[in-house]
């Protein structure tokens, strides 16, 4: 059954007009766009029938009655909750998080009229900027550059900051000051990178991403000493080893490697980028050309695809750092910095696919290199049943009159395509240029990790890892595990995926296993087929909640913990003292694998004043040896409370949940939870 709408909020046809015209904001330079849970996003579109049926158009999916209320916004997953936020600042988000999957980007007139229907957050707002060749591709910069500021008169006193990529060096410098409290004008900036003057950022127009900043890095706050900077004698000596401003590489100890076999610095995330580098690097006619500094001479400026030479520049320089001999390593700051550039997609930090990353770099490099100053217009002919070797030829010649490179000369290939039409059986053969071939990998199984859990108490939670076949249904999954659990004829597994404390939904036997994503949270529980020869059961959903008995309300808080799941007799769903004894004696079964050993005897302690009066009285008993209460049943009439009337349905609107009242508490009267 879905939730009543608080007073004021629209109905979800309503939400989803206002939506749908607030999503039409195009992305324009300096906007602030909002970052919020993909999974709570998800629940609101069925809520109220709202999807993308294509990038331009929203369409409304029809009746909403068995939807679920989405409830409160829910982001905290997504920051580092360790992180205190000034004001002013943005929230500090957790790594490697992606679009679609962990979060959905939104306009902020779309979040403030969301926020304002359900309340919840935190807010995470995101500016606008631009990237790429000629700074015209717009994007929402998820994840701002984190840098640490370093005082030079007193180096352990550092500040991180969060600062736009976008930013200029006069705003980090003023930004920097303010940290510090110190005179813009009686200071200057360093790139600190590993803990050196790196290069003087001297240009104050220049952007963060244009002096290379890599994220987490160093800037050093250089300031006056007795009305003056360091002498020039002592920078030189800081700047010259083991990095060097001009050639951006890290030297050997002993100033001597074998040519070529020099790594490359991880950048932060750049590890798919880097493997690709040292691929290219040990392809020996490519090294050879760019060695020989042969491509300086074909490098075609005038190119509206290329960079003017810039990757082509950069990738020769990264070439003769790595073969010089002389460097250990070397930290391609300058090579990413271009390459974001003609791909604005690698210009972050984040992961990347390497094959990815192969393609857009070696088309880059071709478009920089082009013999071809001016494309002419080819018309393509029909083979006309000719020989394939002719058909081959006049492809391939046509090609390069338009695309002439180095690339093109070792990368680039012919594949041949057939048609044939099935009514007059005429035959079409073309020859097509191809510069790599995406190959599928056989991969017949998956694995998929599954926590099970007992409804009668017999043992803890444990995980396991199924591994069945791609193509299999979720009742082939279910079949495994129960052989692993030795399940028993007169029992049943219900599959769940459980989002934040909540049973988020349950799960078909019959649906395919490709609906079971990676990184979802999966529990299996463990319920009897029938209770007393009752088999109309009822799965009712306990939820943990945490209540300092300290306070005078004694308010609950939200669900704390992974939720648990018993059976009642469907019969007694309404609730009145045999539901309450029903649900008491579930909770206690499943309660039972968490108890606690001890080697002596135990007692339970009293609880406290507060407790005992919420409960009407205080009990003290002795236990058997061996057995102690890690959580005792606080509230006795839980399961009346439970049985009453806090009965919804599960996502799938099968079965019906109780969320349970009750408080769990140590001996000692505190606050906590199971």
């Amino acid at each position: 059954m879905t939730m009543a709408l608080p007073e004021g909020r629209p109905s979800p046809v309503v939400q989803m007009t206002v939506i749908k015209d607030l999503s039409k904001a195009p992305l324009q330079l300096g906007d602030k766009w909002n970052l919020i849970c993909a999974k709570w996003w998800q629940k609101w579109e069925r809520f109220v029938g709202y999807m993308e049926a294509e990038a331009s158009e929203v369409v409304f999916m029809g009746d909403t009655a068995n939807s679920e209320d989405p409830g409160m916004i829910v982001n905290s997953h997504l920051v580092l909750a360790e992180v205190q936020v000034p004001n002013g600042e943005e929230h500090k988000l957790r790594n490697n998080l992606q679009e679609t999957v962990d979060y959905e980007v939104v306009h902020a007139a779309v979040w403030n009229k969301l926020f304002e229907w359900y309340g919840g957050g935190p807010k995470i707002s995101r500016e606008v900027i631009s990237r790429g060749h000629l700074g015209k591709d717009l994007i929402v910069e998820v994840y701002p550059l984190v840098l640490v500021g370093v005082r030079s008169t007193v180096p352990e006193a550092t500040r991180e900051i969060s600062i736009s990529q976008m930013a200029t060096i006069g705003e980090l410098k003023k930004r920097l000051c303010d940290e510090f409290q110190i005179n813009t004008n009686d200071c200057q900036l360093w790139d600190y990178y590993k803990g050196s003057r790196y290069v003087k950022l001297e240009k104050m127009e220049d952007t963060l991403d244009s002096a290379k900043l890599l994220p987490c890095q160093k800037v050093m706050v250089e300031e006056k000493v007795d009305g003056k900077y360091p002498d020039a004698a002592e920078q030189v000596a800081t700047t010259s080893g083991p990095y060097s401003s001009q050639d951006d590489v890290m030297l050997d100890a002993d100033g001597a490697s074998r040519k070529g076999r020099a790594g490359l610095n991880n950048l932060g995330n750049t590890c798919f980028m880097n493997s690709a580098l040292q691929c290219l690097s040990h392809t020996p006619p490519l090294s050879e050309y760019f060695l020989s500094d042969k491509y300086l001479t074909e490098i075609n400026p005038g190119n509206p695809l290329g960079l003017g030479g810039d990757l082509a520049n950069s990738f020769g320089q990264l070439m003769h750092q790595l073969w010089s001999g002389t460097e250990a390593s070397v930290v391609p700051k300058i090579f990413k910095s271009r390459l974001g550039k003609f791909a604005p997609q690698f210009s972050g930090y984040n992961q990347q696919d390497t094959q990815e990353l192969l393609a857009f770099l070696l088309d880059g490099l071709h478009e920089d290199l082009n013999r071809v100053k001016q494309k002419p217009y080819i018309e393509s002919k029909d083979s006309n049943n000719r020989p394939d070797d002719e058909v081959a030829d006049e492809a391939w010649s046509y090609h390069l009159q338009r695309n002439n490179s180095k690339i093109v000369e070792l990368f680039q290939g012919q594949y041949k395509s057939t048609l044939v039409c099935p009514v007059c059986a005429c035959k079409s053969v073309t020859f097509d240029p191809f510069m790599y071939l995406s190959l599928p990998l056989p991969a017949t199984s998956r694995t998929i990790k599954i926590t099970f859990v007992t409804a009668d108490g017999t043992a803890l939670p444990a995980t396991y890892g199924l591994k069945v076949p791609k193509a299999a249904k979720v009742s082939e999954v279910l079949a495994v595990l129960a052989e692993k659990v030795n399940l028993k004829e007169s029992e049943r597994l219900v599959l769940t995926e459980v989002f934040h404390s909540y049973i988020y939904r349950t799960i078909s036997a019959t649906s395919p296993v490709s609906t079971l994503k990676d990184g979802e949270d999966l529990y299996a529980y463990r319920l009897p087929k029938s209770i007393g020869g009752e088999t109309n059961l009822k799965d009712v959903v306990l939820m943990h909640q945490r209540v300092d008995t300290r306070s005078a309300e004694a308010i609950p808080s939200g669900p704390t913990a992974k939720p648990l799941m018993v059976s009642i007799p469907a019969k007694l769903a309404g609730g009145g003292v045999k539901a309450a004894a029903a649900l008491e004696a579930a909770l206690e079964a499943v309660m039972r694998p968490f108890l606690r050993v001890a080697s002596h005897m135990a007692h339970v302690t009293a609880p406290s004043e507060a407790g005992a009066a919420a409960n009407g009285q205080a009990e003290e008993e002795a236990m058997e040896v061996g057995e102690q209460p890690l959580y005792e049943l606080r509230h006795t009439n839980v399961a009346c409370r439970a049985a009453g009337s806090m009965y919804s349905e599960l996502p799938d609107g099968k079965a019906g949940v109780g969320h349970v009242g009750g408080v769990y508490s140590s001996g000692g009267g505190g606050a906590e939870h199971v």
